[in-house]
């Protein structure tokens, strides 16, 4: 962990957004304080286990908030997500936590402990089966071999009894809960749902191929120091080959790596995976057949499903998650701890290379505290912006970049607020190129930024030449994503009388954005008033080089995607 920290630390330097590689030191710091405390603070059998009786408390809790807002949707094939916005992070952290539960029952030496096992299996098994996460169902599957070589139950008749018990009383209850009210059967939507792992076509397969192309290529073009530490999102538009799959995380841990970090990001994952297994193994080694056993057992094997899941999911965008198979890596680590004889002369306290990550996890929290006291005054400015107070708006946001200068939103928010002042436009102007310096792949700054300066151009060939400019840098990080960069782009070789130019620009976007049907999409809700606001603009642009036909054209091709528009359809209209 202290290599994985050392590169993240030295790939951060050539950033593209330095501020995204800061918070992911942060956390990685976090990580290691819960994985070394832990450690350090469990000293025995009786900490341990009272630890993971925690943990699985945690995470019983979740389940009965999932339980609740599953009542509450009053949808019968809802999938289950809790207090994660999506399901399948909500699977992996049940990852970590049911093999522990089921290791528990199996080895359970009496009736009592057997039962409150059995109550809590069921509990979890029911939520990750109606997450629908068929990544998460593949990762049980694959521990499932390494579970039974490594499980050493007082008896297999009774493990084995236990386990189908708890089988059926999750089939049970699953049926039980998706069945629909005018429906005598359920759990048909949890079959289909496994039997769509084998659909090449499906739409979350696809996506997920592009997304991991997409790190590839990345990966490719930085081989040696990645683009940043946490900064797949920023960088991502820039190789996405669908204007349907658009991501902030690669959806797998270990090439997300390679395109942030490189090289040496890959070689650093990879011995802390390595290690980790080699800790759980020698843990295993060197603790006795029984309760203690069975701990190890499945606190390894949550960890290792979800590292499993890892590879095919965006688990680590949630941080609970990852701080949670911290928490498991430092009871297994106790384990071995414990049976370490201690050097000669040692304190009983903590030694002081124990301290270093104490100490580092203790500025990492005042960094945290700080960057949360400069996100406190981004929101308060966002609250005046919305009200319209926008000199109260930009007095927030400046209070904002200058306790988090290296966070790019809170210039660009300042950026904004002071365009709203005639006065004030050089500010602007200043806030949003501090914006773009520190956040060089995203292209919402350029934008921003070529929006600023058209307006003030007019037939200037250089300022329009430097708008271009800043529209094409724009465009160079998103192609896929930007209609209204398309259209600002041609009023800008417009106003140079670059007909032919201006003409190309609107064909080729309109080619991108009205060839597919995107209006089942979540990302043509996102555009599609920006698309509509580029097809008017060109529409008028072809009206104006005397090509009607072309104008009426363009905006028909609109209402078929879009048959109720009334600004397309009034547009129509006037061309009769």
């Amino acid at each position: 962990m202290l290599v994985m920290l050392g590169v993240i630390l030295l790939t951060s330097l050539t950033s593209v957004r330095p501020e995204a590689s800061v918070r992911e030191f942060l956390l990685w710091t976090m990580y290691l304080g819960i994985a070394v405390v832990t450690t350090s603070l469990l000293g025995g059998h009786g900490a341990a286990r009272r630890m993971l009786d925690l943990l699985v408390a945690i995470a019983g809790w979740v389940v009965l908030i999932a339980l609740f807002l599953f009542w509450g949707g009053n949808n019968p094939g809802m999938r289950w997500y809790a207090t994660f916005y999506w399901p399948n992070p909500f699977a992996a952290f049940l990852l970590l936590v049911l093999p522990l539960e089921v290791v528990r029952l199996v080895s359970a030496r009496n009736s009592r402990d057997a039962l409150a096992h059995t109550m809590l299996t069921v509990l979890l098994a029911t939520a990750m089966v109606l997450t629908y996460s068929r990544g998460a169902w593949l990762s049980l599957l694959l521990i499932a071999p390494i579970g039974l070589l490594l499980l050493r139950p007082p008896s297999w008749t009774a493990a084995v009894g236990r386990l189908l018990i708890v089988m059926l009383l999750v089939s049970g209850a699953v049926m039980s809960i998706t069945r629909p009210p005018t429906s005598p059967s359920g759990g048909q939507g949890v079959a289909a749902r496994a039997a769509s792992i084998t659909d090449a076509d499906d739409m979350s397969i696809q996506g997920r191929i592009n997304f991991w192309r997409a790190a590839i290529d990345i990966f490719r073009d930085h081989p040696l120091s990645g683009t940043g530490p946490g900064t797949f999102g920023a960088v991502h538009p820039r190789y996405q080959r669908d204007v349907r799959f658009y991501a902030r995380d690669a959806h797998n841990l270990y090439v997300q790596t390679l395109a942030e970090m490189g090289v040496p990001g890959g070689i650093a994952l990879g011995l802390l995976v390595i290690t980790t297994v080699g800790v759980w193994i020698r843990a295993l080694r060197q603790t006795p057949i029984g309760e203690s056993h069975a701990l190890v057992v499945g606190a390894g094997l949550g960890v290792l499903a979800f590292f499993l899941h890892s590879a095919v999911d965006m688990d680590w965008s949630f941080y609970a998650n990852p701080a949670m198979a911290f928490a498991l890596i430092g009871v297994i680590a106790s384990f071995d701890r414990s049976h370490v004889p201690p050097f000669p002369h040692q304190r009983p306290a903590l030694s002081r290379a124990r301290l270093v990550p104490v100490i580092a996890l203790a500025v990492a929290a005042l960094a945290t505290l700080t960057m949360h006291s400069a996100h406190q005054a981004y929101v308060a400015g966002y609250e005046h912006a919305r009200s319209g107070r926008y000199g109260l708006a930009l007095q927030e946001y400046v209070t904002a970049s200058i306790r988090n200068p290296l966070q790019a939103r809170y210039q660009a928010a300042a950026g904004y607020a002071a365009s709203r002042f005639a006065d004030r436009h050089q500010l602007a102007v200043f806030y949003t190129r501090r914006a773009i310096s520190l956040d060089r792949m995203n292209a919402s700054y350029p934008l921003q930024l070529a929006d600023l300066l058209l307006p003030r151009a007019g037939a200037d060939a250089g300022r329009l030449a430097e708008v271009e400019h800043w529209l094409n840098v724009a465009l160079q990080a998103d192609p896929l994503n930007r209609p209204e960069a398309y259209r600002l782009l041609a009023t800008t070789m417009v106003r140079q009388r670059r007909w032919d130019d201006a003409d190309q620009v609107y064909r080729r976007a309109l080619t991108l954005y009205l060839k597919q049907d995107l209006d089942q999409e979540m990302i043509h809700l996102l555009m599609w008033p920006q698309v509509v606001a580029l097809a008017i603009d060109a529409a008028d642009f072809a009206v104006q080089m005397g090509d009607r036909t072309h104008a009426a054209d363009i905006l028909q091709r609109v209402l078929v995607q879009d048959p109720g528009n009334t600004d397309v359809n009034a547009a129509l209209e006037s061309l009769k």
